[in-house]
């Protein structure tokens, strides 16, 4: 099986965080300050949280991609869609496992004969095909998360998003973080 595309959700703008722990339909105060400061604020939640949820839509290598991924201590669950192919993916420690349609695995590259032999099963990765998945950790969403690929809008704008109050935080290549 081929490398799976890594850090995928860094490389599709971060569409929505969900830190266990914060949101509600009461305002906490971000809406107050800098895009900067929404950004360092959210990072240290996700440094400090057990768990995190992580939607994301985005664009990777030309191609379009859907991230929804739960990341908890050192395991994560969730799937990545990639031209509208899904793909489910589970890491639990050091082990990861890949499941998904024949047409899923050879978005990722497999050849037909053999992603039609691995379609719907629940693949294990060796090592080298696991290590793009590090991407997938708590640590690793942080330190994404705090990276300033685009320059950030200064100000952030409230919103809600599923029923919550958020603050949105763009940057100017278009994407945004909803917190």
């Amino acid at each position: 099986m081929p490398a799976m595309p890594g850090r995928l959700a860094a490389a599709a703008a971060f569409v929505a965080l969900f830190v266990a722990g914060c949101g509600g339909t009461a305002t906490n105060g971000l809406e107050e300050k800098s895009a900067a400061q929404v950004q360092q604020a959210a990072t240290a939640a996700i440094e400090a949280a057990s768990s995190v949820h992580v939607t994301g839509t985005g664009v990777r290598e030309g191609r379009p991609v859907q991230v929804d991924l739960r990341i908890q201590d050192g395991s994560s669950r969730g799937t990545i869609t990639i031209e509208g192919a899904r793909l489910e993916i589970t890491t639990v420690g050091p082990n990861a496992y890949v499941q998904g349609d024949q047409r899923a695995l050879e978005v990722l590259g497999v050849p037909p004969a053999a992603a039609q032999l691995g379609a719907g099963r629940s693949l294990k990765l060796s090592a080298q095909e696991a290590a793009p998945l590090e991407g997938y950790s708590l640590d690793s969403f942080a330190a994404q998360l705090a990276k300033n690929d685009s320059p950030l809008d200064p100000k952030v704008e409230q919103t809600e998003l599923d029923g919550q109050k958020v603050v949105v935080v763009s940057r100017q290549d278009g994407s945004k973080l909803y917190v």
